[in-house]
């Protein structure tokens, strides 16, 4: 061997960029190379298939599904404590156990209860950090609750994705494992028709107070039960919490909730809660920033959240903003520059997303002052003009130059616009080579050559413009609308087709 491969670190790294396949191989080389080669191999692992098939090879069989790539694991005969001996030595170098939705190897109900029968003489696996489930085709939560049951002390991470299995105590599971760092987990169903879940779930937050991030979604009564828990822990700095529910109760935080709050994304919360939330504390260094609201807010309190986000958010820490409806109605509340105003005191945000329910109502002399207080965007997208019966106000290309001239860093870009508008290219403009897409809606269009020499003078390097065909009232003459559409979609696609010519043209001058 060479004197090289005799120094364990250059050997870790080695097997640290080698495929499973190789892993395997190399593993039954020689001792030396089997003792690193396993710790790569069984460090992460898709299922327990791969550790049960080390057992006596009379003891199971495999047999394939449907699909070509599915395998299920059967027993031939109940187990005994010696049986699960070869297993348990490369038990103890599985850290991840990462299980996947599909195609990969799993057993039936029945084989895991041979397991529950007979279980290991100690923790299965006793040094596993990161636990990743799917409920979604587990419908009887069988496998999953048996793998929740393999939960030791040393767990950090624990994420489930789908239902949450009924008859599993959040409670108990903090007990097995008080320094879980992350949680991700789904109670809006159980809660439904079960009691108590919310505040288990709030016990369990209590008891683990090493919590740095979670995901977690909620009915209308979780969410007060769990926030004031999720309020004290002194390490949460990620938050990903969605609620189902219309009727929700804004909860009581302590005073100076969530020191360590920096990523917060909320999906169907009132926004009177987030204001809560917002306000439990002087000021937040808060870098991203995502509000999906619940569809029954208004225009008024939209304007009392922004104003909350520029009072309880530090101006310089705030990076990544969105707030969007999701959702499109024009006999909604239109979206206005009042609604945008407060994020002005932000000045470096690199990635702004405000869409409002309906219409947007917006011009350029109240959006270019924007601009200019956000050198660092990247991605802007602003409102909507996909309604073409809203009679409000779209801003013209012109516009683009505010963008062009002070935001030097912005990739995608995509505003309520109107092309169908004189526009100024006597007016020096200052080249931006960086806009690789941009959003037009509906844009109202007539001369697409005249167009698409602004984009290109403007933007040298667009390599994408999007047309997003609107929608008209019921009233509106079918055959207008779809003479409209027609002329919109063709003249769009001309701009498409011209600027790579003009790109093109460019550079062999």
């Amino acid at each position: 061997m060479h004197a090289a491969l005799q120094i364990p670190e250059i050997c870790y790294a080695i097997c640290a960029e080698m495929s499973r396949d190789a892993l395997s191989k190399l593993s039954r080389v020689s001792r030396d190379w089997s003792d690193i080669a396993n710790i790569y191999l069984w460090g992460t692992i898709d299922s327990l298939v791969p550790l049960l098939c080390l057992m006596s090879a009379d003891l199971w069989y495999l047999l394939s599904d449907a699909s070509p790539h599915h395998t299920s694991f059967h027993f031939t005969r109940p187990l005994t404590p010696e049986d699960w001996v070869p297993v348990l030595k490369r038990c103890r170098l599985v850290e991840v156990l990462s299980l996947h939705e599909y195609d990969a190897p799993t057993f039936a109900a029945d084989d895991v209860q041979s397991m529950l029968d007979c279980p290991p003489p100690f923790t299965l696996l006793p040094r596993l950090r990161s636990l990743n489930l799917y409920t979604h085709t587990d419908l009887q939560h069988t496998r999953t609750k048996f793998y929740l049951g393999l939960i030791p002390p040393t767990l950090k991470v624990l994420r489930v994705q789908g239902t949450w299995p009924h008859g599993i105590s959040f409670t108990r599971v903090a007990e097995v494992c008080p320094e879980l760092e992350s949680l991700d987990c789904d109670c809006s169903d159980l809660e439904a028709i079960t009691s108590g879940v919310a505040s288990d779930l709030a016990r369990a937050i209590r008891g683990w107070p090493s919590l740095t991030a979670v995901d977690i979604r909620l009915g209308r009564l979780g969410l007060a039960a769990v926030l004031p828990s999720l309020a004290r822990l002194p390490s949460l700095s990620s938050i990903n919490l969605r609620c189902f529910g219309e009727s929700q109760i804004s909860p009581l935080l302590p005073e100076n909730s969530f020191p360590s709050l920096s990523y917060l994304v909320l999906f169907g919360i009132h926004l009177p809660v987030v204001d809560t939330i917002l306000c439990s504390c002087t000021m937040r260094p808060i870098d991203t920033l995502s509000l999906t609201p619940c569809t029954v807010s208004s225009s008024e309190e939209l304007i009392h959240t922004m104003r909350c986000i520029q009072e309880h958010c530090e101006p310089l820490e705030l990076l990544r903003f969105l707030m969007d409806f999701d959702v499109g109605d024009p006999d909604e509340w239109t979206l206005r520059f009042e609604h945008l105003a407060p994020l002005a005191h932000f000045p470096n945000l690199l990635h702004v997303t405000v869409r409002g329910p309906g219409h947007t109502d917006i011009s350029d002399d109240e959006l270019a002052p924007l601009a200019k207080r956000w050198p660092h965007l990247e991605r802007l997208t602003i409102g909507t003009n996909i309604y073409r019966s809203g009679g409000e106000r779209l801003c013209s290309l012109n516009v683009l130059s505010a963008f062009a001239s002070n935001c030097r860093k912005l990739t995608h870009l995509t505003l309520p616009l109107n092309a169908a508008v004189s526009l100024d290219v006597h007016s020096p403009m200052l080249r931006h080579v960086n806009l690789k897409n941009l959003h037009v809606g509906d844009a109202p269009i007539e001369d697409p050559q005249e167009v698409a020499l602004f984009l290109s003078a403007l933007y040298p390097n667009l390599e994408r413009v999007c047309y997003e065909e609107g929608m008209d009232a019921e009233e509106v003459d079918p055959t207008i609308r779809v003479e409209v559409t027609r002329h919109r979609t063709a003249a769009w696609k001309l701009v498409q087709k011209i600027l790579p010519e003009l790109q093109k043209r460019e550079t062999q001058m």
